[in-house]
């Protein structure tokens, strides 16, 4: 960088040229390839938070889908907010416990229709 009064060449910081004492306007430091974006994780962690409890909530389908389908929606938008490694952990358990889900409703309409009960 030069001094705009007299040319001379000032080091970098230099507050004041050191050959004619005009003061050095402020310059921006270099970029640091782009701006500081807090991560939102609120949603990733909820999502995950929900998958864990569908591993349980997967036993009573009334109680699973309405845990494991927020669950799911709260994922696939918190991985692209932040949290990214909760998000996929949510997505996966969701997963997982809805097609368990998926499966203990099926039997149980299966052994209704077939008149099986457990006593």
């Amino acid at each position: 960088m030069f001094c705009q009064n007299c040319g001379n060449q000032l080091m970098p910081g230099a507050p004041a040229c050191p050959r004619c004492g005009c003061p050095v306007p402020y310059q921006m430091p270099p970029a640091s390839g782009g701006y500081y974006k807090p991560e939102k994780k609120g949603l990733s962690i909820t999502s995950m938070i929900l998958g864990l409890i569908g591993l349980i909530a997967w036993l009573l389908p009334l109680v699973g889908y309405p845990v494991i389908i927020p669950g799911l929606i709260l994922g696939i938008i918190g991985k692209n907010q932040g949290g990214r490694t909760y998000a996929i952990t949510g997505i996966i358990l969701c997963s997982i416990t809805l097609v368990l889900t998926l499966i203990n409703s099926g039997l149980g309409i299966y052994l209704q229709v077939r008149g099986i009960a457990f006593q």
